[in-house]
């Protein structure tokens, strides 16, 4: 690959990653914030009625951390940012670009695809990484103003429930499925005809297909936990 195109590539991997991680960072924070709320609000008053209130706490950490917020998370990715990748890619094909770059001898995966599957993988994990903190957190200020817990009681049962390697579990579900979306876009976009109605219906497919993966990521994800 010539210098000046690997140096593009390199180029989009960082406008990828930065893309990503920084115009979703605001919906990210809000949703997990949303989802520490509703969680807390919800568990409390189902445990109230049984005596478990201990155990808020504890709920918070493992559905927060381990389930919703990698699929949330990605499903948040898939919109703002699986959706753009094929509409680029559908326009670069419409437009002629990607023929021309084949013409020139360019690696059309390497060059479109790789950049955007690795920046995706990579600003999704930490996406995963930084909803799960805000969740957490917005779970203790809820349960200060319910007067549910402690604060010292509530960070002990959070650190009680949680391992490392939930936390891990985590990023690598972000990252699978930040993978996977990235690649499903990109397909999506350059299979269609070159047409200018092939962005819309590119975007579409995109974000259907990016829906089932982050699904598929989830299932897959929860069958492993319960088989190793």
């Amino acid at each position: 690959m010539p210098h000046s195109v690997r140096r593009e590539s390199l180029g989009a991997l960082a406008r990828q990653i930065r893309y990503t991680a920084w115009d979703s960072l605001p919906i990210v924070c809000g949703v997990a914030v949303l989802c520490g709320v509703i969680i807390i609000a919800e568990v409390n008053a189902q445990a109230a009625r049984f005596g478990l209130a201990d155990s808020v706490a504890r709920v918070v950490a493992v559905a927060g951390v381990r389930d919703v917020g990698p699929a949330l998370t990605a499903l948040i990715v898939a919109g703002c940012s699986g959706t753009a990748i094929a509409a680029e890619l559908a326009t670069a094909r419409a437009l002629g670009e990607t023929d021309a770059l084949d013409a020139l001898g360019v690696d059309l995966l390497q060059y479109y695809v790789l950049p955007r599957v690795v920046g995706l993988a990579i600003a999704t994990a930490a996406l995963t990484l930084i909803f799960d903190a805000v969740t957490l957190g917005a779970g203790l200020v809820t349960a200060q103003v319910m007067e549910q817990m402690a604060a010292r009681d509530y960070l002990a049962a959070v650190h009680n429930a949680l391992r490392v390697a939930d936390v891990w579990e985590a990023v690598a579900r972000g990252m699978v499925a930040g993978t996977a979306i990235a690649a499903l876009s990109s397909l999506a976009g350059l299979v269609d005809h070159r047409t200018p109605a092939a962005v819309p219906r590119s975007t579409r497919r995109a974000m259907i297909w990016s829906t089932a993966a982050v699904f598929a990521v989830a299932m897959v994800g929860s069958y492993l936990r319960l088989i190793l």
